[in-house]
């Protein structure tokens, strides 16, 4: 999946390095570690860069030089993905790759170690953390904000095509992760505490009380959406808008409840691959 990055900073690598895959926290601190560039852009092997993505990261650190500004990168899909019911729920209906308003603003949790571009001195301040499964960049980012307060910068124009979209589960299964770590960051992290205060995790054993199983969720969705099959381009019809309508109403109610999953793991000490497997066999 990278021989699309290297083809497209072809003439312009000074190093490439190959190893066996060890996730993407250690993939991330191979490449800080062996860099020598005073700037990173740091972007994940699904994505492939627009030609302008790195003028236009280098003219970002030219105008704004301070070590605690940094700039979220802007990826949308790439045209030759079918439009999905599921790619509507990731890209156009914001449940996933939310992008807010361009501006300049405090970090609230956008440091994405898979979407950034960031000055490498930054790192001093710590690595990614492995044990951080799915959310090692958060956490980086709210450990490095401690001693940095780290700026996010956002801008309209796109960086990056997203190359593949993800299953209904895979959608689930980082929810569930999101959960999960919200309750270890909060122990990790006290300025986070409010985060507990949110309905979905003060109700958590509520909502999963009445919610359908993850697994029987996730096969429903994933029928609605084959029955949906390609949206196309353009406004959706309105017979085909109303059935696209119930399934982002599902996948939001599973999403919640996968969220309440991995909270009360957390709470519980279960190990996240634990609840994982057990709701998404």
């Amino acid at each position: 999946p990278l021989d699309p990055v290297i083809a497209a900073f072809d003439g312009l690598l000074n190093l490439r390095l190959e190893r066996r895959d060890h996730g993407a926290a250690a993939a991330r601190n191979v490449g800080v570690v062996l860099s020598s560039a005073d700037h990173l852009i740091l972007f994940d092997d699904d994505q492939s860069p627009l030609p302008d993505m790195a003028e236009r990261c280098l003219a970002f650190h030219r105008q704004f030089p301070d070590e605690e500004d940094f700039r979220m990168l802007r990826v949308v899909p790439d045209t030759r993905i079918p439009r999905s019911a599921v790619s509507f729920a990731m890209f156009e209906a914001t449940q996933v790759f939310h992008y807010p308003s361009p501006g300049r603003r405090r970090l609230q949790g956008g440091f994405w170690g898979g979407a950034i571009t960031c000055k490498r001195s930054i790192f001093r301040y710590g690595l990614f953390n492995p044990d951080y499964v799915m959310a090692e960049d958060a956490e980086l980012g709210m450990r490095i904000d401690q001693w940095l307060h780290l700026v996010e910068h956002l801008e309209t124009p796109a960086d990056a095509l997203q190359l593949r979209t993800l299953t209904v589960k895979q959608l689930l299964r980082r929810w569930c992760a999101m959960g999960y770590y919200h309750l270890v960051m909060q122990r990790d992290f006290p300025r986070l505490i409010e985060i507990g205060g949110r309905r979905v995790y003060r109700d958590a054993e509520k909502i999963i009380a009445r919610a359908t199983p993850l697994i029987a969720a996730a096969a429903e969705l994933e029928k609605q959406a084959v029955q949906l099959g390609e949206l196309g381009p353009g406004p959706i019809d309105q017979a085909r808008s109303e059935v696209l309508a119930a399934f982002l109403e599902g996948v939001r109610v599973a999403a919640e409840t996968a969220q309440c999953i991995g909270w009360l793991a957390a709470r519980h000490d279960e190990r996240l691959s634990d609840a994982l497997e057990r709701n998404f066999v």
